[in-house]
Parts: C-alpha cells; sequence; structure tokens
C-alpha cells in the first residue's frame, strides 16, 4: 500500500535511498525509512538552535552555488525533549529519530525533488549537501554541555517529557533505544571517551525515492549510523 504525501498527512515516505561512496559517484541502495519531517505541505520554521529551533548552518555550496540549510528533524509537538526535535524513544513515536545524531539538508528553494530522476547537471547539490551534512554533524557532535544533541549534551540528558495522554516518559538515553544490532556500542557511549572521530566515521547518507519524494527542497537525510535507535529499524 502506497502511504500518503507528507502534504496528506504529515507523515514522509517510507523509502530512502543510501549513498555510499564508489570512487566519485554514489551507489544507491533501497532502505525503508519512516519518519515525520514536514506537515500541512509547509516547512519547520528555520530557527537556529539557540533562538528555540534545530537549524546547524545554513551556507551556499561551494559547487552548485545553492544555499543549503542543516537542522535537526523536528515537528514534534507532544513529547519532545526540546524544540519540538523529534524523539530518540521509539515507544514515544516510531517515527522519531532514526540515530541519536540524524540530520536533514534541504535547497532554500525548490531544486529537485526526487533522486532516481535527478539531471546530470543536479550532482552538485548532492556532492554539497553530503559535506555539508558531515560538516553539521561535527558541529552537532562537537557541541557544549548546553549545545542540544551535542555528545556531551546527550550523555547529560535526563528527566521526563509529558505525553498527549499525560504520562511521562524518561527520557535519559539507554541501550534499549538503540537498535539491536548497535546496542554493544551504548558503554562506549556511556562513558567520557570523545567518540566524535568514530561516530563522524560512519554516516549514512539516505534519500526519499520514486513516489514517495514528496518535497521540492530534495531532503537528504545523515544519519550516525553505529547509533541507530529503533525506529530505525521499526520502518
Amino acid at each position: 500500500m502506497t502511504p500518503k504525501s507528507s502534504i496528506q498527512s504529515g507523515i514522509d515516505s517510507l523509502y530512502f535511498l543510501s549513498f555510499v561512496k564508489v570512487s566519485n559517484f554514489p551507489l544507491i541502495f533501497l532502505l525503508g525509512v519512516f519518519s515525520k519531517y514536514f506537515q500541512s505541505g509547509s516547512f519547520i520554521p528555520f530557527k537556529m538552535i539557540s533562538d528555540g529551533g534545530t537549524l546547524i548552518l545554513q551556507e551556499e555550496g561551494p559547487r552548485s552555488k545553492e544555499i543549503i540549510k542543516v537542522f535537526i528533524p523536528a515537528g514534534f509537538k507532544n513529547g519532545s525533549i526540546c524544540n519540538d526535535i523529534q524523539p530518540y524513544d521509539s515507544n514515544i513515536s516510531e517515527s522519531g529519530l532514526s540515530s541519536f545524531w540524524h540530520l536533514l539538508a534541504i535547497t532554500d528553494k525548490p531544486s529537485y525533488c526526487n533522486a532516481v530522476t535527478i539531471r546530470k547537471d543536479q550532482l552538485d547539490i548532492i556532492r554539497d549537501k553530503k559535506d555539508l551534512l558531515h560538516k553539521a554533524m561535527g558541529i552537532l557532535l562537537k557541541g557544549s554541555e548546553s549545545d542540544i544533541c551535542s555528545l556531551k549534551w546527550l550523555r547529560n540528558l535526563s528527566g521526563n517529557v509529558t505525553l498527549e495522554d499525560g504520562s511521562e516518559v524518561s527520557v535519559k538515553p539507554t541501550e534499549e533505544l538503540l537498535s539491536e544490532s548497535c546496542q554493544d556500542n551504548f558503554e562506549t557511549f556511556d562513558t567520557e571517551e570523545d567518540i566524535t572521530d568514530d561516530i563522524l566515521g560512519n554516516i549514512g547518507y539516505f534519500y526519499h525515492a520514486f513516489d514517495q519524494a514528496t518535497v521540492f527542497s530534495g531532503h537528504m537525510h545523515a544519519v550516525a549510523m553505529d547509533y541507530k535507535t529503533k525506529c530505525f529499524d521499526l520502518l
């Protein structure tokens, strides 16, 4: 069954493409991913994290000359830790963040929608997005204890959130939040060791594909693959 578009339901597509670098061009694999980033046909407001948003950076791509915005997926109201970011916990939302560190890149203006039919002259947009996603991931990880979603911030995260039904759920990161294939990595996460380089060395890049591509800014995702959550598995 083909799911509704994000404009209709607030739920983005079930299908993404994973880009793995082979020579100078990506090799494409189809993956199942289920995420909620855009609602009612409107983009989430692009405020910097310090201003209550989730925007990490906004820069001109050196190849494409397109303005590219990179931000943490947001738009979650009931049970968000802060700034309406998507939850890490699949028990709160199965369409939450696919990793402890999950970013999204779009162009400032409509560029292309479907990665399957992208033209050769648009490949530089993909290359720029990939580079800026990686740069933003580094900025995010290396932030201070007060910087939302940084490594230090996440390690110190505690407390509860109140869900729509009035129940409270802990937001403290636990091994159980991670995909089974990543749970062995939690022991390293739960230390003071600097694992930034290890995380940055294994980032997956994803695209909506085929008739599931619903946003004309070519939204591309970056996920820290060693810390995938169960949200990634449930798709």
